[in-house]
């Protein structure tokens, strides 16, 4: 017997774990490596939840191969990843629609992705009671290098993304961290968003870039958020932006 096997089960649980978070996040592709030492150690990477974790939406992913991590995470809190750009849009969705399954665990999410607001206002289930943080950014699908000869440049920033978000019916009760960039600024897209900002008053941080505004519009209250800590606001111009 080597000596490997001579320890406690619980301190190999916790090794592994250790060096699987160490590689994310490629901390599953480490854990199928782990797990072909033995069959020891095979038994401790799937009874380990705190491996399976994290989901990453990615190009050519088998929406069902979701299946298997999530069961093995126990009842954990998860976070969601949507950052491969080349990952369409409905390919995008229906790996979404799988994690959704398992959305009161959900904790954090990031959407990093040309399509970011449409996966936010479509894909996105509207209540997430244990979500703590949520960053959308929208991005610009890279070109291969043997096509940007073809293409006008690119500009700066996205165009404004021409979709309703329904803030009024979004709900994130234990929602700290909330950081939005690109987002469309209307009348009523305002208001609703206040309501928004009004009933999540837990905020600790805010962060918004790039409001891309219709109509300037001020709005004839304010809103309290009594825990926030940080509020970053970046490339706004308008001092109606300013002064909600």
């Amino acid at each position: 017997m080597t000596y490997i096997h001579c320890i406690p089960s619980e301190l190999l649980s916790y090794v592994v774990e250790l060096a699987c978070l160490a590689e994310a996040p490629s901390q599953t592709r480490t854990a199928a490596v782990l797990g072909r030492v033995s069959k020891l150690w095979r038994e401790t990477v799937v009874s380990t939840p705190a491996i399976w974790t994290n989901f990453h939406v990615s190009k050519g992913r088998d929406p069902r191969s979701f299946e298997a991590p999530l069961l093995r995470s126990g009842g954990l809190l998860v976070d969601i990843h949507v950052v491969d750009e080349a990952t369409k849009l409905n390919a995008a969705r229906e790996q979404l629609k799988v994690l959704a399954e398992h959305s009161s665990r959900w904790r954090n999410v990031e959407i990093s992705h040309p399509d970011a607001f449409a996966l936010l206002a479509n894909a996105t289930p509207p209540v997430l009671p244990k979500l703590q943080s949520l960053a959308v950014k929208t991005t610009f699908r890279r070109v291969s290098p043997e096509l940007m000869y073809f293409y006008e440049p690119l500009p700066e920033y996205p165009a404004a993304p021409d979709l309703p978000l329904d803030w009024k019916n979004r709900m994130y009760p234990s929602l700290r961290y909330l950081d939005l960039c690109d987002i469309e600024v209307k009348p009523q897209d305002t208001e609703d968003f206040l309501d928004f900002l009004e009933a999540h008053s837990s905020l600790e941080r805010l962060v918004l870039k790039k409001v891309w505004e219709l109509d300037a519009y001020t709005p004839p209250r304010t809103v309290l958020l009594p825990q926030l800590k940080e509020l970053q606001l970046r490339g706004i111009t308008s001092s109606e932006i300013l002064q909600w």
